[in-house]
């Protein structure tokens, strides 16, 4: 199957069952999903809804039991465990709540990582131009010798989005994001996901606040392992707006 439509996530009757000794949960219940390129969509749904479950399938740290998964035209479940690792490296780039920086490494460094393992990259030097230019992108240009230890909360997670934009992903999932942050800290990062949204970008942002997926394009809602609701957002709500109208101190 070719990349069909610009279509970078589609998922055809996926299923999730989970056993401990003779009891089955089922995660996901025949999911079908498609998520086209360029697109900003938040997953939402209560704990234990599923929202995870897929979350972890699509960035293929997981394997569906039942149906189909499809990245950027490539049919994901039938691949084995290298090339997992493979497209995780070259098609996925992760933003997880907790930021996961390695502390004793600077912010450059830190970005650089994801080269480090990708067999496509070029030279060292070719990697820390990429991880200099990645850290511009965000707006942290001068922090790039910096370490996680002295940079803010919000400038933590600008950086491991720079570094989930290096290797040029087909897809940035971000797990919940803004759960460290304070609410003006959360618009400032959603704001720059907007930004990188407008370049082109495909984001899926998975939260359990409203508020937050307010600012996608797209909602799809979780519960009990299946999508309740999928609607368009017709007027996201513009995050660079209320950073501009916060008063000054």
């Amino acid at each position: 199957m070719n990349n069909e439509n610009g279509i970078v996530i589609k998922t055809v009757g996926l299923t999730k069952v989970y056993s401990t000794g003779d009891v089955k949960v089922e995660a996901l219940k025949g999911i079908d999903l498609s998520i086209e390129q360029g697109a900003f969509t938040a997953i939402m749904g209560a704990s234990g809804s599923g929202k995870s479950t897929l979350m972890n399938i699509l960035g293929c740290l997981d394997t569906p039991t039942g149906g189909d998964y499809y990245l950027d035209g490539i049919r994901v479940n039938t691949l084995t465990k290298d090339q997992l690792s493979d497209i995780r490296n070259r098609k996925i780039g992760f933003v997880f709540q907790g930021f996961n920086l390695l502390s004793r490494t600077t912010a450059l460094e830190n970005v650089e990582l994801p080269l480090l393992y990708n067999r496509e990259a070029g030279p060292a030097a070719d990697s820390i131009k990429l991880a200099g230019r990645a850290l511009e992108k965000v707006g942290l240009g001068d922090r790039v010798m910096h370490f996680p230890n002295q940079l803010s909360g919000g400038q933590q997670q600008r950086v491991a989005i720079a570094r989930s934009l290096v290797n040029s992903p087909a897809l940035i999932l971000a797990d919940e994001p803004t759960g460290n942050l304070d609410t003006k800290t959360s618009v400032e990062i959603i704001a720059l996901f907007q930004e990188l949204n407008m370049q082109g970008i495909t984001i899926v942002l998975v939260t359990h606040e409203n508020d937050i997926a307010e600012y996608t394009k797209r909602i799809v809602e979780f519960r009990d392992g299946q999508i309740i609701r999928d609607h368009i957002n017709k007027k996201p709500k513009e995050a660079s707006k209320e950073i501009d109208s916060t008063p000054a101190l």
